[in-house]
């Protein structure tokens, strides 16, 4: 059984399950501070100890700075004490896998804040998914140029006229389940030397900057 956590945006999840069968919970009215009343709350509803984990696994973003960290540190604190693997996921991957019909190319915008959009590209094969632009940061008087007539994940705003709209482009927790069982991930804690060190992917430093130190 995997756990996956998702705060990387304004939806706040996380997730349990196995190849075969996926749980999952909401808990973004809450936010961070939910984190652990509603993982007990969702092994408690699926009659799962603890102690059946096998390995946790995060999304990574990019996207909230402070959720992002939320994620990675309690994520890291579980699989320490229940001395199983942690590790990370890009959360744009994830969606795009979940999203992209395959054999078609997927753009992701998301809104960065301070006049700025993350935007990422994939294409999917059947149960692969090549990235075609990394995750990045870009204006967003850049976004109709970059997407072009392509299908889009994102906000309506950021979309070009007569391109294919989904709205949601945050991953879910679910979506980190499935995109890493595509991977080679399994139920029993094998395969996550496939993922990411469980660390944010930040593409922009933290938006406060720390005074000026007196000696």
């Amino acid at each position: 059984m995997l756990l996956a956590l998702e705060l990387s945006g304004a939806r706040n999840t996380l997730a349990l399950g196995t190849e075969t069968q996926i749980w999952s919970a909401d808990f973004s009215s809450q936010r961070g501070v939910g984190l652990m009343a509603a993982m007990h709350n969702l092994l408690a509803e699926q009659k799962i100890e603890k102690s059946d984990l096998r390995g946790i696994l995060l999304g990574l973003g990019p996207g909230s700075y402070t959720g992002l960290r939320i994620a990675c540190s309690a994520g890291i604190m579980l699989g320490y004490s229940l001395q199983i693997p942690c590790c990370g996921l890009c959360s744009f991957a994830a969606a795009a896998f979940t999203h992209c019909p395959p054999g078609e190319s997927i753009h992701l915008a998301l809104n960065a804040y301070r006049q700025q959009v993350y935007h990422a590209c994939y294409r999917r094969q059947e149960s692969d998914l090549e990235e075609l632009t990394a995750p990045h940061l870009c204006t967003p008087q850049e976004i109709a140029e970059l997407i072009g007539s392509n299908c889009f994940l994102g906000e309506k705003k950021w979309a070009p006229q007569g391109v294919v709209i989904q709205q949601d482009c945050q991953a879910h927790a679910e979506d980190i389940l499935t995109y890493a069982f595509s991977l080679g991930f399994h139920a029993d804690g094998a395969g996550f030397e496939n993922g990411l060190p469980p660390e944010p992917l930040y593409l922009r430093p933290a938006a406060f900057r720390p005074k000026d130190r007196i000696e």
